[in-house]
């Protein structure tokens, strides 16, 4: 098959594969692989100049089940004292993981802006959210005081991100993974689905 051009890709070529593999590999694969494209397009037209459409803006996402998973005590035990062992600020970010149940990603790239700690709600921008729709976050008290903490340690150079690169002047504005400390995050098996109603 030749290599094909972005804009020869239509909105109902892409429709029709997204309904194929939402009925033969799941409505979860589906949306995430729709989501994989729509991020190529968008890459392309912030970085390589692309001003064509974007077939995807055009076809409805599949509604996926919620897929709940809930600490047990002894897991949020277990979490919280490993989290003891961990440096600052990975201490917070991996705590904030938790007490949100949002990306690692998304918390890392956390903007002040988009916090209102008065009525305890984050909102992730449709860009930056992995469904690519806004959403509303609330956040538990213990978010809050943690986010608080870190306000008032940062009022002397405040920035534009909770959880700014360690090292100015690198690649990334923002922290990076360090994945040492996130495998932490392995504890859960989903830590990223995780609500935590009873401290809300």
């Amino acid at each position: 098959h030749r290599a094909k051009l972005l804009s020869d890709i239509k909105p109902r070529a892409v429709r029709d594969h997204n309904a194929t593999l939402g009925s033969e590999t799941g409505e979860r694969t589906a949306n995430a692989v729709r989501q994989d494209l729509r991020r190529n397009y968008r890459h392309a037209a912030k970085h390589h100049g692309y001003l064509g459409h974007i077939p995807t803006d055009t076809i409805d996402w599949f509604d996926e089940a919620e897929r709940d998973r809930h600490l047990s005590p002894d897991e949020m035990a277990r979490f919280l004292s490993a989290l003891d062992n961990r440096p600052q600020p990975y201490r917070d970010l991996l705590a904030l993981c938790l007490f949100t149940g949002a990306r690692s990603g998304n918390v890392r790239r956390m903007r002040w802006a988009d916090l209102d700690l008065a009525s305890r709600t984050w909102t992730i921008a449709a860009g930056d959210a992995k469904e690519g729709r806004k959403m509303h976050v609330p956040l538990v008290p213990d978010a809050v005081d943690i986010l608080n903490r870190r306000r008032g340690e940062q009022a002397d150079a405040p920035g534009v991100y909770v959880f700014p690169a360690t090292r100015p002047g690198g690649k990334s504005p923002v922290i990076s993974p360090a994945q040492r400390h996130f495998q932490l995050l392995q504890i859960m098996k989903s830590i990223e689905n995780i609500h935590l109603r009873n401290r809300i």
